[in-house]
């Protein structure tokens, strides 16, 4: 009999495999795919009448609409039901706001909020030394000195942004600023040395929206190190899709847990439902306006139909410099759209012709199903949460069957910074 861990695992790849034209694709591969097709005609001809506001509700709400085809309110249902994401954070004491003025509004939330948790929770774990992973400039530590009288270690692999931050802070107070990479191999030796005090220090590591392999192996090396010195881990992850990968193919650090192991068997998720992982969330979905929509349906579809039409021309849209790239894509209208392409290439007039005559026939019968793309993105919105869900599960799951008191928090408002799911976890109190 499976435990209710196992089980979740199960269900939440049954969903997966069932819907895999939904999140293992390329977006940009969109036209050359056909994907719209591989959607069930009853879900198409649902959503296609549905207006931009009632899109913005499909992914939490839309099984509460009466025209809603049975097997996409199954589907809407199941996705909720596999969430582990929450939206509104954890009650904190708040903290007086000494944060710089010039920190936008985004990272003063989270600054704020990471803060008022990590004090707490050092308090609890009698931590005196708190090490900033990923520190930037520095903010969060200061907002912690503020707090606190503890020790203070930033790492960054970007050299100016620990002297930056090194400057910025009063001599005396005892902080450090270390201009370090954590690789994906890194040993234990070496992450004990990087990261742990002396013998009678407590670390707190913290972690804010560590990207890619950062957090798995931050995780890894938590899992054995020793509990006296390091007690305590609080860790929000970012950048799913860029975890490292095997020459299969296979993601290193993505089943973490023997039990999400076991429930992926064979199955892999591709690059692109690690990106859709990290995509925005149901609650900032719903507060998009029609303008965001048109602008997002533009460069959707615009980014399709150029990797359509390079791939029948046996050429690789990445070799478009930058502000190639940008301009095509904010193209308000079709034929600003080919003239950018155009404009791109060193050209003959009689290529640019042929050129501008190959794009008008791809574009004609494909524009009748340009009312497929909000749609298609909502549901993807809808299966964000069971993707990230896995994830999180899975690493929450690794820490648990290594003994330690594993959690997932909400620390932030998912409406203003949608990573908001904190790991954290410590020795038993």
């Amino acid at each position: 009999m499976k435990t209710n861990e196992e089980q979740y695992f199960h269900d939440i790849l049954d969903l997966l495999k069932k819907y895999e034209y939904l999140h293992s694709l390329r977006n940009i591969d969109f036209f050359l795919q056909d994907q719209w097709k591989k959607l069930p005609n009853d879900w198409l001809l649902f959503l296609k009448d549905l207006t931009r506001d009632e899109l913005n509700q499909l992914p939490r709400n839309g099984h509460d609409h009466p025209k809603c085809p049975e097997t996409l309110k199954s589907f809407l249902i199941e996705c909720g039901r596999l969430s582990v994401l929450t939206d509104e954070p954890l009650a904190m004491q708040p903290l007086p706001d000494t944060i710089s003025k010039s920190v936008k509004q985004k990272k003063r939330h989270e600054l704020n909020h990471l803060t008022s948790f990590i004090v707490s929770l050092c308090d609890q774990l009698n931590c005196n030394r708190v090490v900033d992973i990923g520190c930037g400039l520095g903010h969060l530590l200061r907002a912690i000195g503020n707090q606190r009288p503890l020790k203070l270690v930033g790492i960054d692999s970007d050299a100016a942004c620990c002297s930056k931050a090194s400057t910025s802070f009063d001599v005396q107070s005892g902080s450090e600023f270390r201009s370090k990479t954590i690789t994906a191999n890194a040993t234990k030796h070496q992450l004990d040395e990087m990261l742990l005090g002396s013998e009678s220090d407590r670390t707190a590591i913290v972690s804010l929206h560590g990207c890619g392999d950062l957090q798995p192996t931050i995780l890894k090396w938590f899992a054995e190190a020793d509990r006296a010195k390091a007690p305590l881990l609080i860790a929000v992850a970012w950048c799913y899709h860029k975890m490292s990968c095997g020459e299969d193919g296979t993601c290193i650090n993505f089943p973490l847990s023997s039990c999400c192991s076991t429930a992926l068997d064979s199955f892999r998720v591709s690059p692109s439902s690690l990106r859709l992982a990290c995509q925005e969330t149901a609650i900032r979905w719903e507060s998009q306006s029609h303008e965001d929509h048109d602008k997002h349906e533009r460069s959707f579809v615009h980014a399709s139909l150029l990797q359509l039409f390079f791939a029948n021309k046996g050429l690789d849209p990445l070799s478009l410099q930058p502000r190639h790239r940008r301009r095509i894509m904010s193209s308000c209208i079709f034929e600003a759209f080919v003239e950018a392409i155009l404009a791109s290439f060193e050209l003959s007039a009689v290529v640019k012709a042929e050129w501008s005559e190959e794009l008008n026939k791809l574009w004609t019968p494909l524009s009748d199903y340009t009312f497929a793309v909000e749609p298609f993105t909502a549901l993807q919105v809808a299966l964000q949460a069971p993707l990230e869900s896995l994830l999180l599960s899975d690493r929450l799951a690794f820490l648990k069957e290594r003994g330690l008191n594993a959690s997932l928090t909400p620390v932030f408002n998912a409406a203003i910074s949608p990573r908001n799911m904190t790991i954290v976890a410590h020795e038993f109190l």
